[in-house]
């Protein structure tokens, strides 16, 4: 049964910007769209941004709505975490190519599968960096990225400005560096080190 006061928000999307978006757009009207958000870009960027306006104005016991699932997410990944996120704010979902509709009981089932393979992405990232940490951690090296400079480069950085009258930019340049990693390693340069 049709809640009053429900919107019905459709989003389509095409992957390429020669593509034509108006069979979906005219589709959508049919379904009763009351707004319809589009992307006509390939970029990750433009539908990220346009599925964020969709959600500003998506309330609790509204309805999304797409002409295929493939509209709506680039990846089956990234569709378990819209599902996830549109089941926690109280939104109904259709798709009107798999006849999905997630205010039915049958409809819901979909949102407890894409939720639970959202939740499984998840878990599979924390394993992978934990076990990425501790295995740097059993080799001696710790997270971050490896410092410029070993302890050999920082000696010869070292014997370069007090030996020579090298600028800094030529040391720089010689170890492969910044001239601002060299005052990162020698605060105040030359003039600190050769102070008495």
């Amino acid at each position: 049964m049709e809640q009053p006061g429900r919107k019905k928000i459709g989003f389509a999307r095409v992957s390429t910007s020669d593509q034509n978006l108006e069979p979906q757009i005219a589709r959508l009207r049919a379904l009763g769209c009351d707004e319809i958000y589009t992307v006509k870009e390939s970029g990750a960027k433009a539908h990220s941004e346009t599925l964020e306006q969709c959600f500003s104005v998506l309330q609790e016991g509204d309805m999304l709505i797409v002409t295929a699932l493939d509209r709506l997410s680039r990846s089956q990944k990234q569709l378990g975490f819209i599902a996830e996120r549109l089941k926690d704010a109280g939104i109904e979902l259709h798709s009107d190519r798999e006849k999905i509709d997630t205010s039915s009981a049958m409809g819901q089932m979909f949102y407890t599968i894409a939720v639970a393979f959202a939740q499984f992405e998840r878990d599979l990232i924390r394993e992978r960096t934990q076990a990425g940490l501790a295995l740097a951690r059993d080799q001696g090296r710790i997270g971050g990225r490896p410092p410029a400079l070993d302890e050999d480069g920082i000696d010869s950085v070292r014997q370069m400005l007090s030996g020579t009258t090298l600028s800094v930019k030529a040391i720089a340049a010689h170890h492969g560096i910044k001239p601002s990693t060299v005052y990162k390693y020698f605060p105040g340069g030359r003039a600190a080190l050769n102070q008495p």
